[in-house]
């Protein structure tokens, strides 16, 4: 990467160009077609896997391209459960709040640690076990994605009848899946927490900053 090239052109952030058509294509078709609104979803899910992976591959990773990626992300989430809480108004008295949890969340987080965008993981690490951060924020959101999707199709298709069982096959993925989606949420609130808990530690070191800024010009 050199300093003249223009970042708004690599790779990742073309690749988040398209996720933003795709992901709006997705919300349209979400209550009228959800055999569109699936594919385009998975479409989502894979170009949401390449934009990181081209950034090291082709050296383009920026701090921008991590934000907007991230950015992103948590907005396509936060609509997509707005728009299943149309199919499922039972259900709006959760789906509602999640909903904009997932974006207070990921934007708190980021302002209060603004160099890290995975910095949550250090005070996390006891719910996770032998298992990296990384690893597990990446099985857990392909898990959640997983859910999210099944509780989408399962509105209009149950699917195939599994044996034994007597459960459409999507209803038993969603069952499956939903346990990993409650844990990224009880992970939300604690990024809220920690946080909450970090911002007037930032506040102190940015005023203690002002002041030995303005003693060494009075010294001067």
């Amino acid at each position: 990467m050199k300093a003249t090239d223009n970042m708004y052109l690599f790779v990742p952030q073309i690749l988040c160009y398209i996720r933003i058509v795709v992901e709006l294509a997705a919300l349209y078709f979400v209550t009228s077609n959800y055999v569109i609104a699936s594919l385009l979803f998975l479409v989502h899910c894979i170009l949401d896997l390449m934009d990181g992976r081209s950034g090291r591959y082709f050296n383009q990773c920026t701090k921008f391209g991590a934000f907007f990626d991230h950015s992103l992300d948590m907005v396509f989430e936060s609509f997509w459960l707005l728009a299943l809480s149309d199919l499922y108004p039972e259900y709006r008295i959760y789906l509602i709040p999640r909903a904009f949890l997932t974006v207070y969340a990921a934007f708190l987080f980021l302002y209060s640690f603004p160099d890290s965008e995975h910095a949550f993981g250090a005070y996390t690490s006891f719910l996770t076990g032998p298992i990296t951060w990384g690893n597990h924020k990446y099985m857990m959101c392909c898990i959640d994605w997983c859910c999210s999707l099944t509780l989408m199709i399962s509105r209009f298709n149950a699917g195939p009848i599994v044996p034994v069982l007597g459960i459409g096959l999507w209803n038993l993925l969603f069952y499956i899946t939903v346990p990993a989606h409650f844990q990224k949420t009880f992970f939300m609130v604690m990024e809220c927490v920690v946080s909450l808990k970090n911002i007037p530690y930032n506040e102190i070191k940015k005023r203690e900053k002002i002041i030995t800024n303005k003693c060494k010009k009075n010294e001067i």
